[in-house]
């Protein structure tokens, strides 16, 4: 599952929650599905743990930024990812 998100979403629960827009990934991961997030820059401390733990590949925001490869465009200091689809 490619996750394209500021944020990890990978708590345990959230505001009293298993089910919360901030829990999704830990669900999937739970499932045992495999995850890539993408464009991550702020993940809490059990996130990170998490993260370590089972070691989950992450494509942090800034090494979207730091990557000509990875950046369709940049303009002003910003990094734009641009996705499209296929048409045969």
């Amino acid at each position: 599952m490619v996750q394209i998100d500021a944020h990890g979403d990978m708590r345990f629960e959230y505001e009293g929650s298993h089910h919360n827009h901030a829990c999704v990934m830990r669900r999937l991961l739970e499932m045992g599905l495999p995850t890539l997030p993408v464009g991550i820059r702020a993940i809490c401390r059990e996130e990170a743990e998490l993260i370590a733990k089972q070691q989950i590949p992450v494509i942090c925001d800034q090494d979207i930024a730091g990557d000509a490869e990875l950046c369709c465009f940049r303009q002003h200091n910003c990094a734009y990812l641009v996705i499209g689809k296929l048409t045969l």
